[in-house]
């Protein structure tokens, strides 16, 4: 049996074998959905595997030390990611005690893999980036089916087509980019594994500053004559917020109209006193 805490898998086995520690590893994770290959090595370093059937890109990782018995296993295509602990009962205090390095040692494993991976993913995003067109004629057939102000926005803001995808380019306050973010047929999805904390796509520079969760959101704040800054969700506008007040610019948070949205929105406003916009039916943005 196991339980969950905190994100971390902690399982209760008859005895700490290979055999015993790696079935236990693999079964916590399926039950919490993430399937492993059909080998596990257990050797403390991590190991990278594709989580989607018949797909190439290795967006799952794991990692599983015997002694003690500690691992972790993610996917970063979903942002899945469980900590694994394996113990018998009647353990010692050496062997909790062991637990405990154990955290730091792998919290610094992973830190340098996601470091490579978000390097990697800022390299493919210029790639992606240099390789789209900026062509207005492709740029609006592309949102043809969205109300005529909102293809001529995506022009003024600048983005880019590629492969039938609109590319929302997802930049630092120092205009470095990181990232890009996918538009297709309403779906959306980041460069798997690349930095997003912090970054935001901006269209326009003259204040107030409407920042807002979404790409289409903020075609909308462009074809009102607005200045727009796209934080790509709602869990990163408050840090994005709070660069921009640092900067002394002042901010309009356009929120969803939504829980969670609404309730980031007052969040910041009762830290900032920033104004608060939002459209009059619940469920839109």
């Amino acid at each position: 049996m196991f339980t969950v805490q905190d994100s971390t898998l902690r399982v209760v086995i008859k005895d700490l074998s290979p055999e015993s520690i790696i079935t236990a590893f693999r079964t916590a994770m399926a039950e919490n959905g993430l399937t492993l290959p059909a080998d596990i090595i257990a050797d403390g370093n991590f190991q990278r595997f594709p989580t989607k059937e018949g797909g190439s890109g290795n967006s799952g990782y794991y990692r599983l030390c015997l002694t003690p018995a500690y691992g972790m296993a993610g996917d970063w295509r979903t942002n899945q990611q469980f900590q694994f602990e394996a113990h018998i009962e009647n353990e010692t205090p050496a062997q909790r005690s062991a637990y405990e390095a154990a955290q730091e040692e792998q919290r610094q494993a992973y830190e340098s893999l996601a470091e490579s991976k978000r390097g990697a993913v800022k390299a493919q995003a210029k790639r992606l980036w240099t390789a789209g067109s900026a062509d207005p004629d492709i740029v609006s057939s592309h949102e043809k089916k969205k109300k005529k102000g909102i293809a001529d926005s995506a022009v003024k803001a600048g983005l880019k087509v590629f492969k039938a995808q609109l590319l929302v380019p997802m930049r630092d306050s120092d205009g470095e980019l990181w990232n890009v973010q996918r538009v297709k047929g309403g779906k959306k999805r980041n460069l798997e594994g690349g930095l997003v904390s912090g970054l935001y796509f901006q269209a326009g520079d003259e204040a107030p500053y409407y920042l807002c969760e979404g790409p289409a959101t903020g075609l909308s704040v462009v074809a009102a004559g607005k200045t727009a800054v796209c934080t790509f969700g709602a869990k990163n506008m408050p840090d994005v917020a709070q660069a921009f007040i640092k900067r002394g610019f002042p901010v309009v948070i356009a929120a969803d109209n939504d829980e969670s949205g609404i309730a980031v929105a007052r969040s910041i406003q009762a830290a900032t006193g920033c104004k608060i916009v939002f459209p009059p039916t619940p469920g839109t943005d």
